[in-house]
C-alpha cells in the first residue's frame, strides 16, 4: 500500500505506477478533487482509498472507493497515542460499506476495542512486534 500524504496526491500517481502497489491512498485534506483522484487510481487497475485526519468529517465518499483510512491521531504527531474519538469515527466510516483502516495509535491496550469497533486493517509501526504476537503464548 502507498499512502500519499502530499499536496495534490493525484500528481504522484504516475510515479506510483512503477511500484505496482496493490492499493494507493491519498490524504483528503491535501487534495482538491477526491472523485478524480479515486477514478484515476481505478483507471490504473489499482485499489483506491481516501485517508482522513481524526478531525476531518468523513463525507462524500466516491462509489469506486475501496478503503477509508482514518488517522488514529493528529497527522504527524507522536507518540502514537490513540485519539479516543477513533471508535466513533470507525463506526461512521463503516456506514459507507467500504474497508476501514486505522493508521497510528494501535497498541496491545486498545487492540481488542479496535477489533470490536469494526476496523478491517491496522497499520502499525511503533507497536508492530507487540501486535504480531498478540494472543500467542510466550
Amino acid at each position: 500500500d502507498i499512502h500519499l500524504m502530499v499536496k495534490e496526491p493525484i500528481n504522484w500517481l504516475k510515479k506510483c505506477q512503477f511500484i505496482e502497489a496493490s492499493r494507493i491512498v491519498g490524504q483528503v485534506e491535501m487534495m482538491s478533487d477526491s472523485e478524480k483522484f479515486i477514478s484515476s487510481i481505478k483507471d490504473m487497475g489499482t485499489e483506491a482509498g481516501l485517508a482522513f485526519d481524526i478531525d476531518t468529517p468523513i463525507v462524500d465518499i466516491p462509489a469506486e472507493t475501496d478503503l477509508i483510512l482514518i488517522m488514529g491521531r493528529k497527522m504527524g504527531f507522536t507518540p502514537e497515542t490513540l485519539d479516543e474519538n477513533i471508535y466513533d469515527k470507525i463506526k461512521q466510516a463503516k456506514s459507507f460499506g467500504k474497508l476501514v483502516a486505522l493508521d497510528g495509535g494501535a497498541s496491545l491496550e486498545n487492540f481488542d476495542k479496535l477489533k470490536e469497533s469494526g476496523v478491517d486493517i491496522i497499520y502499525s509501526y511503533h507497536n508492530y512486534f507487540d501486535l504480531i504476537n498478540y494472543g500467542k503464548d510466550d
